[in-house]
């Protein structure tokens, strides 16, 4: 995970919850219903505009404990048309929020070499927690 305001990349090792990362993983980006309901119990919060994009909001409440002590609550706004998210919040039970928005999604297009290389600086810091 790189947070380019503190400069730093934070890389963990998913190990035995390789099946929680990979849930987090496909919020939003072709997830099939079916899969979330194995691992999330979904409502439906109705329409919101959001940027301009006609979304549907949805909640999801991780089942497992485990996902739950990291993200109480998971937000997406699905836009419609293209059936991606648009916008993600992820609420801790401490009450704060990671919220990432997407704009200019372009489906099955060719991705160029290199495309998800992190653009660090010289002095990005790398930590490697254990656990």
């Amino acid at each position: 995970m790189y947070e380019p305001k503190i400069d730093r990349v934070t890389s963990y090792k998913t190990g035995k919850n390789q099946a929680e990362v990979e849930s987090f993983l496909v919020l939003g980006f072709g997830g099939r219903g079916h899969d979330l309901l194995k691992s999330y119990d979904v409502k439906y919060m109705g329409k919101e505009t959001i940027d301009g994009v006609e979304t549907a909001q949805i909640e999801l409440v991780p089942k497992s404990e485990k996902v739950r002590s990291q993200f109480s609550q998971i937000l997406l706004w699905i836009d419609g048309k293209t059936g991606v998210s648009v916008q993600q919040k992820l609420l801790q039970p401490s009450g704060d929020f990671r919220l990432a928005k997407y704009s200019k999604i372009v489906i099955n297009q060719k991705l160029p070499d290199g495309v998800f290389k992190l653009k660090t600086t010289p002095k990005t810091t790398y930590l490697a927690p254990q656990g």
